[in-house]
């Protein structure tokens, strides 16, 4: 962090499990659906390096998308990518979904 600004997410070292954990919070997790609470999103990595590359992409993903690019999964991500390209163009998925 430069210039006392803090940047989102944090990255701190947890001495007692050694590692780093990027805290992205929970405006950005969906609620869970029998509970409707939002879970907190770490994730932990072994070095600083991998831990700054995951906040990077968090803020990327962040300002390309906006909230709603937090909302699926990386499964779901890929799958969709692969319906579209079964798709080839000829519909969207939520066309494709209703037949």
């Amino acid at each position: 962090m430069s210039s006392g600004s803090k940047r989102w997410p944090p990255i701190r070292y947890n001495e007692s499990r050694k590692n780093f954990v990027v805290d992205v919070g929970t405006k950005l997790s969906k609620p869970d659906p029998e509970t409707g609470k939002k879970r907190r999103v770490r994730e932990y990595f072994k070095n600083k390096a991998e831990a700054k590359t995951f906040a990077e992409q968090c803020r990327i993903k962040l300002k390309n998308l906006g909230v709603a690019g937090f909302r699926l999964s990386n499964q779901e991500l890929v799958d969709a990518e692969q319906a579209l390209k079964i798709l080839n163009g000829k519909t969207t998925l939520s066309l494709a979904c209703e037949h």
